[in-house]
């Protein structure tokens, strides 16, 4: 089983109306700042369709990697969130 977190109240909507097939809601699993706060880490969130799932990585240089070596096994999808480390 694989999870997916997003803070867009529309994809969220998205999956849960025209994707139930694949996506379960599970409810909300944590709480954390849409825009980057003084001390939180950009969450980078890459989507695989060979693997069908989901990465998430704060750290930039496996994101780099990634976007430079791996582009024909992980689109970049942005930053998905803010934590704090």
């Amino acid at each position: 089983m694989t999870h997916l977190f997003t803070i867009d109240v529309n994809e969220k909507e998205h999956l849960v109306n025209n994707a139930t097939d694949v996506w379960r809601y599970e409810g909300v699993a944590f709480y954390v700042p849409a825009d980057y706060q003084e001390g939180t880490l950009p969450v980078y969130r890459f989507y695989s369709q060979a693997l069908r799932v989901h990465l998430f990585t704060v750290d930039e240089n496996e994101m780099n990697h990634l976007i430079e070596n791996a582009a024909d096994i992980w689109t970049f999808e942005g930053i998905a969130y803010y934590a704090f480390p």
